[in-house]
């Protein structure tokens, strides 16, 4: 009975340490995206509604960036993370004017 109340609290534990594990994950990202979209909203000087779009399209860069960080040298780790950056880029250019993409580009560069 006492290995079962330990196996029990043992397995408790663990749920509770990968859930602070997701969280993490989950702050680390929105944490990115807001800072990504802080430093273009200083350059780029887009509004409100913008701003909106622009964190949500940094949100789910940032998502796949995280993931794929870890092994880069796995091929379709590679890929996704392409997809997700000409995902972001064609993201941009629906969200910005024409005026404010070119200064986008310039910050990205």
């Amino acid at each position: 009975m006492k290995k079962l109340f330990t196996f029990c609290f043992f397995a408790l534990a663990m749920l509770i340490g990968s859930a602070d594990m997701n969280a993490q994950t989950i702050v680390d990202i929105n944490g990115a995206a807001s800072v990504q979209t802080e430093t273009l909203r200083k350059t780029v000087k887009f509004d409100s509604e913008q701003r909106d779009k622009v964190y949500e399209a940094c949100r789910a860069y940032q998502r796949v960036f995280l993931h794929v960080k870890e092994d880069l040298n796995n091929p379709h780790n590679i890929e996704r993370l392409n997809k997700a950056k000409e995902d972001l880029e064609n993201q941009m250019v629906s969200i910005l004017t024409d005026e404010q993409y070119e200064r986008y580009k310039m910050v990205r560069e």
